[in-house]
């Protein structure tokens, strides 16, 4: 009996592949208090794939457990005797990650075990997905669906990218236009208004109860000064020239920013800011920051005279002001801060939490890599599993504090393309994301995958290769094109 684990633990010893413990509907499942999530999770499991509820009667005992010293943060043991699997935790977090191998286990084997011992840990702290859905709305089901898929992988951090020049995707009552407005687009020469679709609170309320559950934060980004289009469009008074415009469905990057010259820009975000931090009470709130034309500043009388009474010599300063007044408000009001890399970093003094997208040397002390290797809106002739998979992270000179895998959606019209590039991607960036770099093998994670897609199937996602493939409904050479045009297209 050979089984596979995905990421791939740092310990697995099967020396006797002879069964030792049968699942049965009789089984006692003991949990401590402080092991809720993992128990739920384990409960779930059964009843979806083997349609039992442990009636805790029978010879089989499961046992889930916390002991700080069991292992590093996060970390478990899993050991499996005859009649007996105990799941132990450093922490919650570890418990909860020690059922996400039991049930590939229980899989593999229909859930008869041989002896087995476990021990694992992961290597970065943060493994996050990026997941863009103000260009195309992901509905709420769907996403659930992909927080399942995420836990299953080890994945802890969703990032959320709320908002774009082609949607804004988040409810807020004290600026309720930015929805109303910034969630529809204008298409055939103005001619049809697309529904407005966002997130509603309520909606955001039950999306991070249903994340908690899964031991995952959900980080929402708020993207300014520049990828503002669909801000402007809701409150054109934000922008240096005030002018009205429809939301954008073009991709590239778009010359109207923030006008950083009006304190009343400043006053707008915070009003906005406030309303993101009560909804995300325990999250950090990612600012955005990147693809920054100074072009309306070096015309703009207001932001011209913006620095000139603040002596700066750069747009690049203006825009290190705007980074280092958003993330001192927020910090102040207890939130880390992330913002992506940029060439006017140079500037920016802010003790925030870089996401860089290359490999350049950088000081900042926390650092999240999201290289080219972890583009999975790249086609996949392009990015293979194998770029993701041998990809390590780094962050200059350091370790760095995590890695996420990114995925923009502006040629992606709806969550059956989401699908079709995440799967079976995740699973390559879970275990560069997990396993420690000695402990990873190309060729064993392939054999993997099938467990991979057992596992996805317990949830309700489908990642065959077959339809994977069947899901690139756009060509290779027009994504190319594409990403070739957005890196130029700047209108």
């Amino acid at each position: 009996m050979s089984l596979s684990v995905f990421p791939q633990p740092c310990i697995f010893r099967c020396d006797v592949p002879i069964p030792v413990f049968h699942l049965t509907r009789y089984l006692n499942l003991h949990s401590q208090p402080d092991c809720a999530l993992a128990q739920h999770a384990l409960l779930r499991f059964l009843e979806q794939a083997f349609s039992m509820e442990p009636m805790g009667s029978g010879f089989e005992h499961i046992h889930l457990s916390v002991q700080p010293d069991a292992a590093s943060p996060e970390g478990y043991r899993l050991t499996v005797s005859e009649n007996e699997i105990h799941v132990v935790g450093a922490d919650e977090a570890g418990v909860f990650y020690g059922v996400q191998t039991l049930k590939q286990l229980l899989l593999q084997t229909e859930g008869n075990l041989p002896a087995l011992e476990i021990t694992d840990a992961p290597r970065l702290r943060y493994r996050g997905l990026m997941l863009d859905c103000a260009r195309c709305f992901i509905p709420k089901a769907d996403l659930l669906r992909l927080l399942d898929a995420m836990a299953l992988h080890k994945l802890n951090r969703l990032h959320w990218h709320l908002t774009d020049d082609q949607g804004w995707r988040l409810e807020l009552f004290q600026n309720l236009l930015l929805a109303q407005i910034g969630g529809a687009r204008v298409l055939a020469a103005g001619t049809k208004i697309e529904t407005s679709a966002y997130y509603s609170k309520a909606d955001v309320a039950e999306i991070l109860a249903f994340a908690a559950e899964r031991c995952i934060t959900v980080i929402p980004e708020i993207d300014a000064p520049g990828h503002v289009g669909a801000a402007l469009a809701a409150y054109p008074e934000l922008s240096c020239t005030e002018t009205p415009r429809n939301v954008t469905k073009r991709a590239g990057v778009r010359k109207d920013v923030l006008c950083l010259g009006k304190e009343a820009t400043f006053a707008r975000m915070k009003s906005i800011f406030d309303e993101v931090e009560a909804l995300f009470p325990d999250s950090p709130i990612h600012i955005g920051g990147n693809d920054v034309p100074f072009d309306r500043w070096h015309a703009c009388p207001h932001c011209q005279e913006k620095m000139r009474s603040a002596g700066f010599n750069d747009a690049a300063q203006l825009y290190a002001d705007y980074i280092a007044r958003a993330a001192r408000y927020l910090q102040e009001k207890g939130h880390a801060v992330i913002r992506w890399s940029d060439p006017a970093d140079r500037f920016v003094q802010a003790d925030t939490i870089l996401q860089v997208c290359g490999r350049a040397e950088l000081s900042c002390a926390r650092v999240i890599d999201s290289d080219a290797a972890f583009r999975f809106d790249l086609p996949k002739g392009v990015l293979s599993l194998r770029d993701i998979y041998t990809h390590t992270p780094a962050a200059g000179n350091a370790a760095p504090y995590g890695a996420e895998a990114c995925l923009w959606t502006d040629a992606l019209p709806d969550a059956d393309h989401v699908y079709g590039f995440l799967f079976p991607r995740l699973a390559a960036f879970c275990e560069t994301a997990w396993t420690r770099p000695e402990a990873k093998d190309y060729a064993r994670f392939l054999t993997s995958l099938p467990v991979c897609h057992a596992v996805l199937l317990t949830v309700g996602i489908d990642c065959d290769v077959a339809a994977h493939d069947r899901l690139r409904a756009i060509d290779r050479l027009d994504l190319i094109k594409h990403r070739l045009r957005r890196r130029k297209d700047t209108v």
